[in-house]
């Protein structure tokens, strides 16, 4: 079945509440039955910095409550925020921490909800190595709730820096510890992105610090490797960024970048 979208259903709307300052940098995420939520980054609104908001939405694109604050700890900036959602409405929201939340540097954290927007437990650290700076985060989900969250971690391997993914079940429970998604390719990776189908299967994206250039590698539902790095781009350019990997239903998958041109590779 084709997607035809007729245009738009009714007017733009505002999704912050708060306008004081900046609110900027707005994802979204919406389940099978049409609802959605709508995360952001406000400065200054409640913490001495940038805070990750969000808003709920049902299928009507009617406001469920009032737009809340995600991250608990609020020293220093929380932001770079990357939201997931389930068939049933659960969701959940990864971003980068400030300096010293975790001991070291920049950390990843998370927090899961339920379709009712209550949190599932407090806000919980991603990354095991907290030396350094593991930033970058995106997460992504299957139609279950399990999910998998990827960052760039500039002290896991031996040149400093290097792609890595943690699993996690439905019910928040790690799935093991992070591993190395980048292996085999050029040690100079970061911006990572990563999708995931209804079935669990996910494919993470990313870009090399130092060439002009888009990899890629898939994983399976227990995340096993189910091929090795590959690049997406064939065409050399000064940069390419802004890139961003998709999945379909059955697992075939699409990145897109930003050169001069937008161009993709399936």
């Amino acid at each position: 079945m084709l997607l035809t979208i007729a245009g738009p259903v009714g007017p733009e709307f505002q999704v912050n509440t708060f306008t004081a300052g900046y609110q900027h940098d707005s994802v979204v995420a919406m389940n099978d039955g049409g609802d959605f939520v709508i995360a952001w980054n406000s400065l200054k609104q409640e913490g001495n910095g940038s805070e990750v908001y969000a808003q709920r939405y049902n299928v009507a694109g009617q406001a469920q409550g009032g737009e809340f604050r995600v991250n608990t700890y609020t020293q220093g900036d929380q932001q770079f925020q990357s939201i997931a959602m389930d068939a049933d409405g659960d969701f959940a929201i990864a971003w980068d921490s400030a300096d010293g939340q975790d001991g070291g540097g920049t950390g990843v954290y998370a927090q899961r909800y339920n379709a009712q927007g209550v949190a599932q437990g407090g806000e919980f650290r991603v990354n095991d190595i907290t030396a350094g700076h593991q930033s970058g985060a995106r997460i992504g989900s299957d139609a279950a709730g399990n999910s998998v969250i990827v960052w760039s971690d500039n002290t896991g391997d031996a040149s400093g820096r290097g792609i890595y993914a943690k699993r996690y079940s439905a019910a928040g429970v790690a799935l093991g510890n992070a591993f190395r998604v980048d292996v085999g390719s050029d040690l100079s990776t970061y911006s990572p992105d990563v999708a995931m189908d209804r079935n669990g299967n996910f494919a993470v994206s990313w870009s090399n610090v130092i060439k002009p250039e888009i990899y890629g590698r898939s994983f399976d539902a227990t995340g096993a490797p189910t091929g090795p790095v590959f690049r997406a781009d064939t065409q050399a350019a000064d940069a390419l960024y802004g890139h961003h990997v998709f999945l379909d239903s059955k697992g075939g998958g699409v990145v897109v970048w930003r050169r001069n041109l937008v161009l993709c590779h399936t």
